[in-house]
């Protein structure tokens, strides 16, 4: 039964490693989460997806108990970085959308996914302002983000983390037509029945997750010029790709392409 301990015991564990979503919750939405995610793991004998914030958060309290790894803390104190990031903008109202999406998800298994959306979306806050989360379209596609830039145009951003085998890996053509299917089938789902303009207001935001700094150094000059694709003579308009990484010593971040290639990275097995 959720008694005052647990809340109590829940709380500390906020202060401790989430202290900026604490911060962002009022105490009715900190303890609607609480409520909702008990009554969740009791109705499903103690489960819940596995990889959601849920069951990061379950997998936290574990991992303290046990005090084997820290994996769960770094994950959850990059998701509290971003959060204290956001804090510094002037135009975040739209985000805290984002964040209560995320942290009463209790069924979907994309905390890593959540994890890229919000990194992705403070890199664009820095450029352009944030006007919706989820903005759905006229052919009811959803969107992660609108956007306005500024001279006043909206674009739509739609994040797409891809995991790549690297093991699979063959330079060049092979490798640049992977990574362009990928980026013009998302686009395609997503302006499916749309018109030419619509379509060219719709950007993908890759996120790669499994490449090695070979691959990008290797690929150096493709992966920086994705950006100059444009609808409807390369069929999707994307960002150049980002990903997580350890460069000079900060613990998974996001970074571009060239600052993994010419950054001192400390885990040389992949990124």
């Amino acid at each position: 039964m959720l008694n005052e301990t647990i809340i109590g015991n829940c709380k500390k564990l906020f202060q401790l490693y989430m202290s900026n979503l604490l911060s962002l919750l009022t105490e009715n939405e900190f303890l609607n989460f609480i409520e909702k995610a008990y009554n969740f793991t009791i109705k499903h004998d103690g489960k819940t997806a596995n990889g959601n914030f849920v069951a990061t958060f379950l997998m936290l309290v574990e991992e303290i108990a046990k005090n084997e790894s820290e994996e769960i803390r770094n994950e959850l104190g990059y998701f509290n970085f971003l959060l204290g990031e956001f804090a510094k903008i002037e135009k975040n109202k739209e985000f805290k959308n984002l964040v209560l999406g995320v942290v009463n998800n209790f069924e979907k298994n994309d905390f890593k996914n959540v994890l890229g959306e919000i990194a992705a979306c403070l890199v664009l806050c820095n450029e352009a302002e944030l006007v919706k989360y989820e903005r759905v379209q006229v052919n009811n596609k959803s969107m992660d983000f609108e956007f306005k830039d500024a001279e006043g145009n909206l674009f739509l951003v739609e994040v797409l983390n891809i995991e790549y085998k690297s093991d699979k890996y063959e330079k060049g053509a092979p490798f640049e037509k992977f990574l362009c299917h990928r980026l013009e089938d998302k686009f395609n789902e997503k302006s499916i029945d749309l018109s030419d303009d619509d379509k060219s207001r719709i950007l993908i935001f890759p996120i790669i997750h499994g490449f090695s700094i070979q691959i990008v150094r290797e690929n150096l000059s493709f992966l920086t010029t994705i950006n100059k694709k444009r609808f409807p003579k390369d069929k999707f308009n994307s960002f150049n790709p980002m990903a997580f990484a350890n460069v000079q010593g900060t613990y998974f971040s996001l970074f571009t392409m060239e600052e993994i290639a010419v950054g001192e990275l400390k885990r040389n097995k992949g990124i």
